[in-house]
């Protein structure tokens, strides 16, 4: 029987990818950079792709501090969603859901809502950038549905919408999104077994996330520079 999550992520990536490839046609921004000096750009996007990896698995790792902190302060607040994520995610005998989440589910997501409603927000009925990526983070953190995770979605969905605007491309957006998912399963869980450690963590990951978001601001302006 085919996993319900590979499903719903396939039928994303077919349907929101026609959109998105419509919608880029439809505005050729996304490209100019690339034919006013094709390499400098290509390098850029490299390293924005590489930093974006690190980022989202440094973000994971923020989170997992933050809630294994939590859970040794008061496990009974995180016991439901403990047991939502095992149920949902932790499925090592399920490649197809492994796949989901890891690789599909990226994808889809941010074709709809980096892709098509940031898009569509800004260019089309042509609202304030900051607003439109507030707005499509706030949605995308919404459509998690469980409590605790749309607490931190929303912040990664602003994230999200910022280096897709940023660098013209929902391409390191993706590849963001796909460390964070990623990360939850590859994160070892020794790392989190005492408060001291869990602590160190999350404050050592705050500081690396900070220089990530820093180097990628860099880089979003060098390429703005270059597609003029």
């Amino acid at each position: 029987m085919i996993d319900h999550l590979f499903l719903k992520y396939s039928l994303y990536i077919l349907t929101f990818g026609c959109i998105y490839i419509l919608l880029i046609k439809k505005n050729g921004r996304n490209i100019q950079y690339a034919e006013n000096s094709r390499r400098s750009s290509l390098h850029i996007m490299i390293a924005a792709v590489c930093v974006c990896l690190l980022l989202g698995y440094l973000v994971q790792l923020l989170v997992s501090g933050i809630l294994q902190v939590i859970r040794f302060i008061n496990p009974q607040l995180l016991e439901t969603y403990s047991q939502w994520t095992t149920d949902t995610f932790y499925a090592w005998d399920n490649i197809l859901r492994l796949i989901a989440v890891m690789l599909l589910a990226p994808i889809g997501e941010e074709l709809l809502f980096r892709g098509i409603l940031l898009h569509l927000s800004i260019r089309f009925l042509h609202f304030n950038r900051i607003f439109s990526i507030c707005l499509t983070g706030i949605l995308f953190g919404l459509c998690h549905g469980q409590t605790i995770q749309v607490l931190y979605a929303i912040p990664a969905g602003i994230l999200l919408g910022l280096i897709a605007e940023g660098f013209h491309s929902i391409l390191p957006a993706i590849c963001f999104h796909m460390a964070v998912n990623t990360g939850a399963y590859l994160l070892p869980a020794v790392l989190f077994q005492t408060k001291e450690t869990a602590i160190l963590l999350t404050a050592v990951s705050f500081i690396f996330i900070s220089v990530c978001c820093y180097v990628l601001f860099c880089l979003s302006d060098r390429l703005n520079k270059i597609s003029g």
